[in-house]
C-alpha cells in the first residue's frame, strides 16, 4: 500500500473517531445544560428561556476596562492564534453559568457566537482533576461514556487534526493542584507552555498573576438595569418594560436591597421570591436577605412533601450535621465542593441526605470513567449555599468560645475570599458577631466594618474603630471589588470625612478611578459607587496594573478632583503614562499649588509637577524631563501592552 492511501485511510479513520467523539461530546453537555435551573426551589426548577447566562456587566481589560454588550462580543477581541481567555467574577456573578452558555452555544450552533465555527469544544470542571495528568485523560474519563471505544491517544489524534478548538476550564478556585504542575498543569496551559495551539478560557474568583500577563482578561460586574429588567419579565412578574420598572422601582427603595441585588444569584432569588412575599422589602442585612430566601426554600419543599403525602420527619431547620460538612470542606486538604455519596451518607442520616437533594440545596452527579463502576459526587447547588451552612457552623461555635480558640478554626479561612461567611455568621447570632468583629479587628479591618452591618444591635462602627481603620494604613479600593464592596468603603471613608476629625492618611485607587470618579453624576446611576470629596484625605495615589495612557482630559479630572480634598497633600499616578507638560495657566486654575504631585511610570522612576513651569522633574536630581525621558517612558508604556 502506498503512502498517499495510508495516510487517506488514516485520515478517514480519523473523521470517523471526530464524529463519534463530536457527537459523544454534545450527548455529555446535554446533561450539563440541562441541570441548570435558577435557585434551588421546586417550582422554579423549569428555566425561563433557552438562554443559560442573563446579560450583565461584562468589562474587558483592553488598556484600560471596557464594557461589553454581550457574552457574544468576548470572542471579537481576540486577535491571536492559541488566545488565553481569563473571566474573573465574584460568587454568584455567572462563571460557571457562562461557561456552560458556551457549552450550550457550541452545540446548538447559535449563529451569533463564534463558537458556532468551533469544530470542537472542551468543557472540564477543574475541582474534579486532582491527579489528572493531561487534558486528554480528563476528557476520557469525565466526559466520553463509559462504553465509549474512543481512547487517551485517540483523543489527542482528534484535536491535533482539528480545524479549531476551546477548551474551557471552569473552577481555578476548586482547583486543588493549583501548585502543582507535575500533573495538569493549570499555569503551563495559560502560559502556553502546553497547548499552544488552542483557545483555552480559565474562569475564577481570583486568578493567579503568572496566568493574567499573558492573557485576554474579562470580569463579570453583576446585573445592570437593563438585565434586571429583562429577568423580571421573563419571570412573567410582569408583561413589559414598564411594569419591570415600577417593580424595580420597590427594590431600589430599599438600598441594602438594592446593593445586594447586585449579584445576579441574589437578584435571581428576589425576582422569583418578590410576588408572593411582601417581606423582602422590609429585609436591611445580608443575612436576614438569605435567610428568608432559605425560608421561603424550606417551606415549599413542606408544602410538596404535604401535596405528596409524605409522612416522614423534615430536617430543613435542623442542619447541624451539614453545617459541620460545609464548614471542614473548605479546610484542609479536602475538596471543599463535592463529596462522594456514600462518603456524606456517613455522615448524614439518608432520609436527611434525601430531603436536601430532592430540595436542590444537595445536587448530585453521576460520574464514569470507563474503567470503575459510575459513582454519584455531590455538592452544593452552589458555593454561597455552602458558605450559609459553614456560617451555621462557626456562629455556633463562636458565641461559645474565647478569641484564641476562635481564631484556631478561622484562621485556614482567607477572609477576603469568605466575606459572604463571614458576615453570614455575624448576622445569624449577636454573641458570635461580637467575637468574630473584634477577631476580624485583628486581621482584616474592612470585613470587620461589612460585619458590623449585620447585627443593628452593636449600634456600628464607632469613631475610634473608623479612625483606626482610617488613619493608621492605606486604604484601598480595587477594580476587582464587588460594586457593593466598594460602596461599603466609599460610605465609611465619607462618613470619616464628614467627622472632620478622622483624619484618612491614604487612598489607593487601583484599576477603578475612572469609575469612581471620572464619569459625570448625570451618567452614574444609583447602584454604582461614587468617591466624594474627602475632606481629611491626606494621600491619593491612583495605580494601574496594566500599563494606563492618561491624556490631558484624564489628568485634569485628577486634578480637579484632588483640588476638593481641602487638605490633600499628595497626589501619585503609577503605572500610567503622562502628558509630558501642562499649561502652567491650567494649573493654577485648579488649584493644586499646595499638593505634591508625583508621577511614577516605572518602579524605581519618579517625578515631581513643577507648577510654575508646568513641567516633570526629576525626583532625585530636579532636572526637567527630557525629550528621551520621555520617549523612554513611551517605550515602557509599548512594551507593557504587547
Amino acid at each position: 500500500m502506498d503512502e498517499r492511501r495510508k495516510r487517506r485511510l488514516k485520515k478517514v479513520e480519523t473523521d470517523q473517531l471526530k464524529a463519534q467523539f463530536i457527537s459523544e461530546l454534545k450527548s455529555k453537555y446535554k446533561l450539563f445544560v440541562d441541570a441548570v435551573y435558577p435557585i434551588p426551589f421546586i417550582a422554579a426548577r423549569v428555566r425561563l428561556s433557552s438562554a443559560l447566562f442573563i446579560e450583565g456587566g461584562i468589562d474587558f481589560l483592553e488598556g484600560s476596562w471596557k464594557t461589553l454588550d454581550s457574552h457574544h462580543v468576548i470572542f471579537k477581541q481576540i486577535h491571536t492564534r492559541g488566545a488565553r481567555l481569563v473571566i474573573e467574577g465574584g460568587p454568584g456573578f455567572g462563571k460557571s453559568t457562562l461557561a456552560l452558555q458556551f457549552v450550550s452555544d457550541w452545540c446548538k450552533l447559535v449563529k451569533e457566537s463564534f463558537l458556532c465555527k468551533v469544530e470542537i469544544l472542551i468543557f472540564l470542571r477543574l475541582r474534579q482533576l486532582a491527579g489528572v495528568k493531561s487534558v486528554y485523560a480528563a476528557i476520557e474519563r469525565f466526559i466520553l461514556p463509559s462504553n465509549t471505544s474512543i481512547q487517551e491517544e485517540h483523543i489527542k489524534q482528534i484535536l491535533e487534526a482539528s480545524r479549531s478548538v476551546v477548551i474551557i476550564l471552569d473552577g481555578y478556585d476548586e482547583y486543588l493542584e493549583k501548585e502543582n504542575e507535575e500533573n495538569l498543569g493549570v499555569t503551563k496551559i495559560m502560559m502556553k507552555d502546553s497547548l499552544k495551539k488552542y483557545i483555552v478560557i480559565l474562569t475564577g474568583r481570583s486568578v493567579p498573576v503568572k496566568s493574567l500577563s499573558n492573557s485576554y482578561r474579562f470580569q463579570l460586574t453583576g446585573f445592570n438595569t437593563k438585565a434586571r429588567e429583562e429577568y423580571i419579565i421573563q419571570t412573567k412578574a410582569t408583561k413589559d418594560r414598564r411594569g419591570a420598572q415600577k417593580v424595580l422601582s420597590k427594590l431600589y427603595k430599599n438600598s441594602v436591597l438594592n446593593d445586594l441585588c447586585e449579584v445576579p444569584l441574589f437578584f435571581v432569588m428576589f425576582a422569583h421570591m418578590y410576588l408572593e412575599y411582601e417581606e423582602f422589602k422590609t429585609l436591611t442585612t445580608l443575612t436576614s436577605f438569605f435567610q428568608f430566601a432559605m425560608d421561603v426554600i424550606y417551606n415549599h419543599a413542606k408544602i410538596k412533601m404535604n401535596d405528596e403525602n409524605v409522612q416522614t420527619q423534615t430536617f430543613l431547620e435542623d442542619h447541624d450535621y451539614l453545617d459541620r460538612i460545609a464548614f471542614d470542606g473548605f479546610i484542609g486538604d479536602k475538596n471543599g465542593s463535592t463529596w462522594k455519596k456514600e462518603e456524606l451518607l456517613l455522615k448524614l442520616p439518608e432520609s436527611f441526605y434525601d430531603q436536601y437533594v430532592n430540595v436542590g440545596i444537595l445536587v448530585e452527579e453521576v460520574w464514569e470513567n470507563g474503567k470503575d463502576e459510575p459513582w454519584i459526587e455531590v455538592r452544593f447547588f452552589h458555593r454561597l449555599f455552602q458558605e450559609w451552612y459553614a456560617a451555621n457552623y462557626v456562629a455556633g461555635y463562636a458565641k461559645e468560645s474565647r478569641i484564641p480558640a476562635l481564631a484556631s478554626i478561622l484562621k485556614p479561612i482567607a477572609t477576603r475570599n469568605f466575606k459572604y461567611l463571614y458576615r453570614f455568621a455575624c448576622g445569624i447570632d449577636l454573641q458570635a458577631a461580637k467575637a468574630i468583629i473584634e477577631y476580624l479587628k485583628k486581621n482584616d479591618k474592612w470585613l470587620a466594618a461589612l460585619c458590623y452591618q449585620e447585627q443593628t444591635h452593636l449600634g456600628g462602627i464607632d469613631d475610634d474603630f473608623l479612625a483606626d481603620m482610617c488613619s493608621t494604613s492605606v486604604v484601598q479600593i480595587e477594580k476587582d471589588y464587588s460594586k457593593l464592596f466598594q460602596k461599603n468603603i466609599v460610605q465609611l471613608l465619607n462618613r470619616a470625612s464628614i467627622s472632620e476629625v478622622i483624619s484618612i492618611a491614604a487612598v489607593w485607587l487601583i484599576d477603578c478611578f475612572n469609575s469612581l470618579v471620572l464619569p459625570e453624576t448625570h451618567h452614574r446611576s444609583s447602584a454604582e459607587p461614587f468617591l466624594p470629596a474627602l475632606e481629611t484625605l491626606k494621600e491619593l495615589r491612583i495605580i494601574w496594573t496594566s500599563y494606563k495612557v492618561m491624556t490631558h482630559e484624564d489628568a485634569r479630572k485628577a486634578f480637579e478632583y484632588a483640588s476638593t480634598c481641602r487638605k490633600l497633600e499628595h497626589l501619585g499616578f503609577s503605572h500610567c503614562l503622562l502628558p509630558r507638560s501642562f499649561r502652567s495657566r491650567s494649573l493654577r486654575q485648579v488649584r493644586l499649588t499646595k499638593i505634591q504631585v508625583e508621577w511614577n511610570p516605572a518602579v524605581g522612576v519618579s517625578y515631581f509637577l513643577n507648577f510654575e513651569t508646568g513641567n516633570w522633574e526629576d525626583i532625585k536630581t530636579g532636572k526637567k524631563i527630557t525629550n528621551e525621558d520621555y520617549k523612554t517612558q513611551e517605550r515602557v508604556r509599548y512594551l507593557s501592552v504587547q
